[in-house]
């Protein structure tokens, strides 16, 4: 049966799972065997071609993602940080970044196991990807470490930060961690394109973890 009324061949090849392959003409009879076969073989190469376009992608998930956690690893931050900062340049927007440390992070280990550490890291990467705009990026910086960039913003940080230690603060009574000296010190840095021409990453980096600890070394008097 044609598939449209001013069809009248149709050749139609499975792709695998990506779909199907087909060519169609308006004239009984216009394929023949050759033509089908030929079908085939295109179909298989574009199968193969899709194969391959996906593994790559599924690559690059696994090269770019911490496997505990699901957020963007320190390996894909330059990354981030290079386009988000082109388009700073570009439009002439600020750039927050925040970086958050979980205090007293070898005693719950110590004390309640890896494997409960290992929870206690993705509930809180959990936490920060839920207080964060769609368009910003949270990373796993390295152990208990955590970097948010918040593109064409200079003035969400300390909300933002007020928020994620009040949301730590609530979980951790419901974890039973409230005997611990449990929760997040946060330092934030901007970079404005308008105010500040040069500068490195590594250096709005430096800034952010020059402000978490002198917070960290506050809370330890």
């Amino acid at each position: 049966t044609p598939v449209h009324p001013g069809l009248e061949a149709v050749i139609s090849v499975p792709v695998g799972r990506e779909g199907v392959f087909q060519a169609v003409a308006d004239r009984e009879h216009a394929f023949t065997a050759a033509d089908v076969a030929l079908a085939e073989i295109l179909a298989g190469h574009l199968r193969g071609s899709l194969q391959r376009i996906r593994l790559a992608e599924d690559l690059r998930e696994q090269a770019t993602r911490d496997p505990l956690t699901g957020l963007h690893n320190r390996r894909f931050l330059k990354e981030i940080l290079e386009r988000e900062g082109e388009r700073a340049r570009r439009y002439e927007h600020p750039i927050s970044v925040v970086m958050a440390d979980i205090d007293q992070f070898k005693e719950v280990n110590d004390r309640f196991g890896h494997v409960r550490g290992d929870q206690v890291l993705c509930e809180v990467a959990r936490l920060l990807r839920r207080s964060v705009r769609d368009g910003d990026y949270v990373v796993r910086y390295g152990g208990e470490e955590f970097v948010i960039v918040m593109p064409e913003t200079a003035d969400r940080a300390g909300e933002v930060i007020e928020r994620l230690q009040e949301a730590v603060r609530d979980w951790t009574l419901e974890a039973g961690l409230q005997d611990l000296p449990f929760g997040l010190t946060m330092g934030s840095a901007v970079w404005d394109p308008q105010s500040e021409r040069g500068g490195s990453w590594e250096s709005l980096l430096e800034r952010a973890d020059q402000v978490l600890y002198s917070f960290k070394r506050r809370k330890a008097r």
